[in-house]
């Protein structure tokens, strides 16, 4: 099992498996973040990834993710792009619209 060393806020130098981090990768720009949860305390934070960095954890059989930030291209056929307003509206209703709180905890985690 391979560990990796990272430093937490809160603990200090912690190691951890790499199945307890989520390298993310921009598909926009290739940039990385990795996403680690402390085996200590539990908490999750993210460190820079450079490329030899992400070179690095790719060898090892760390688990990627891909995002992108929609800049790349077009919303997909038959989706309008999520504007400001929309995620503004979103924002104000989270808290508010019980149905859609019950539709996010029954999602697969």
């Amino acid at each position: 099992m391979s560990l990796l060393k990272t430093t937490c806020a809160a603990c200090g130098e912690i190691e951890l498996p790499v199945s307890r981090v989520v390298l993310r990768i921009c598909a926009d720009d290739r940039s990385g973040v990795c996403v680690i949860r402390c085996p200590e305390c539990g908490s999750r934070f993210v460190k820079e990834a450079n490329d030899a960095m992400i070179v690095m954890l790719l060898a090892v059989g760390i688990e990627v993710s891909m995002w992108s930030s929609g800049s790349a291209g077009p919303a997909p056929e038959g989706l309008p792009a999520i504007s400001a307003h929309d995620i503004e509206a979103f924002r104000r209703n989270l808290g508010k619209d019980s149905e859609l709180l019950r539709h996010l905890e029954g999602l697969p985690g």
